[in-house]
């Protein structure tokens, strides 16, 4: 059966309610109260989500059935003896797209009984059970006033397409199992979401959004948050997709599986889960990231270079704050197969997708720490010490980097030098003990170089761990 819902175009004839008569109508509504006593939140975490409005200044006007109001209406409307409205029934929000205004329309809801549809809803600072239903919305916001803390978001249930939180903590949400979010904040506390959902946290987003709807990151270790609302919106307004070309959410419950087989270090595994995401969602950086790490801990250097540099490919070009990985474990694929020449040309590109980064990162120094080696075994030992001191200015903690720079000086005949880079290296990572007359190169800490029969394996028998069957 089709519900009815009213166009509201006038206010007047309302019954106007104070709020001692708001709670003998609603004596269960407790808008700005939380229903349940909460759990132990993540140790940053702060309460700032409860707008509480003095009694003295509500002064509602009570709205009784399924009713559409225009945003514009709403606050355009002369509020002649009434400060909010309260809607025992369903609330639908029309015009409503954006949550960058800072007057909206949702200022003047002060309880909804039933269900509000919106375009797009900013949960920030709205109480706890201001909406006693679902809030059903294309996209749902939530920002902190800082990054100082994690705050806690209302207590609210949300069924939106999208929700973005901004060093947020979201336990006390009721979200839907097939919303996406997108979470920038606590390391920690995100990492360790327990959530169904779809899940990208700190930069994760700029593979998986179009570029339109995502900001130059600039630098890896940035928290400001990155996502273009105005054009989010807009474009989930018109009915358009905000992914990126060739990414299907779809993958996502293969990608989740293949980072778990990974990390139980089930290689084989991983990276058909893996290449079943890019089956899926061929544009995920990602996945052929995933495919190439897979194969390179086995010593499929050959195989997991060729998945490196189709990774490659789906960096966006423009984030030159970030880090291309696949160009440098190419670089290392090529290293440790002898190919010196590639090794430096796939070097090379890391350089230069950062050399515009407004902001200079220690994760950059990686890409010199790679070519320098392979400029060492090719004999081209002053370029490889030019490329050391660089990876070291950049990151001089970098025990790979420090244990090379001791082989440069030992094969310069520089003992002294050459034992003080060793220390270094070895100092915390005991891997590094071996010494420049018994290894030349970083090889020794990988496999020998193998091929794999993983590609045999056809993708249709391909299944998601018991479990992992939905998100």
């Amino acid at each position: 059966m089709n519900q009815t819902i009213t166009p509201i175009t006038s206010l007047d004839g309302f019954p106007r309610l104070s709020l001692a008569g708001f709670h003998e109508q609603f004596p269960d509504a407790s808008v700005g109260q939380r229903r349940n006593p909460q759990p132990e939140r993540c140790i940053d975490s702060t309460s700032g989500d409860e707008r509480l409005i003095d009694g003295d200044d509500v002064r509602l006007l009570l709205i009784t059935g399924n009713v559409s109001i225009d945003e514009a209406f709403l606050l355009g409307a002369p509020r002649d003896g009434w400060s909010h409205i309260a809607v025992d029934g369903d609330l639908h929000i029309a015009g409503r797209t954006s949550c960058e205004d800072y007057d909206s329309g949702m200022n003047r809801v002060y309880f909804v009984s039933g269900d509000l549809y919106v375009g797009s809803v900013n949960l920030t600072n709205m109480p706890s059970n201001t909406v006693a239903g679902h809030i059903v919305a294309h996209c749902a916001w939530l920002s902190a006033d800082d990054d100082c803390a994690m705050r806690t978001a209302p207590e609210l249930r949300v069924h939106a397409r999208f929700l973005f939180a901004w060093f947020y903590s979201i336990d006390d949400l009721t979200i839907c199992p097939d919303a996406v979010i997108f979470i920038l904040g606590n390391g920690k506390y995100c990492a360790d979401l327990r959530l169904p959902n779809p899940s990208f946290q700190w930069h994760e987003d700029i593979h998986v959004l179009d570029e339109p709807f995502v900001y130059i990151v600039q630098r890896e270790g940035s928290d400001a948050p990155g996502w273009v609302a105005g054009a989010i919106e807009a474009a989930l307004a018109r009915g358009e997709s905000i992914f990126r070309d060739g990414f299907d959410i779809a993958c996502y419950p293969y990608h989740r599986a293949a980072q778990a087989q990974a990390d139980a270090d089930d290689q084989r595994a991983a990276y058909l889960l893996h290449k079943k995401t890019a089956a899926i969602a061929p544009g995920f950086y990602e996945a052929w990231l995933g495919m190439g790490d897979a194969l390179f801990q086995v010593g499929a250097y050959r195989q997991a270079r060729a998945a490196y540099r189709t990774a490659a490919t789906l960096f966006p070009a423009d984030q030159t704050g970030l880090v291309n990985l696949a160009f440098n474990y190419a670089s290392l694929c090529a290293l440790y197969l002898d190919q010196f020449d590639e090794a430096i040309a796939m070097a090379n590109m890391s350089v230069a997708h950062n050399r515009d980064a407004e902001y200079e990162n220690d994760t950059f120094g990686y890409a010199y720490r790679c070519r320098a080696e392979a400029y060492l075994l090719a004999g081209r030992v002053e370029q490889a010490f030019a490329d050391l001191e660089e990876a070291l200015r950049l990151d001089p903690h970098d025990s790979a980097t420090q244990w090379l720079m001791g082989l440069v000086y030992h094969q310069r005949g520089d003992g002294e030098q050459a034992r003080l880079f060793h220390a270094k290296a070895s100092r915390y990572q005991t891997c590094f003990s071996a010494f420049y007359d018994v290894e030349t190169g970083t090889a020794f800490l990988y496999d020998a170089p193998t091929e794999v029969d993983w590609d045999a394996v056809s993708l249709d028998t391909v299944r998601l761990p018991a479990g992992d069957e939905g998100c």
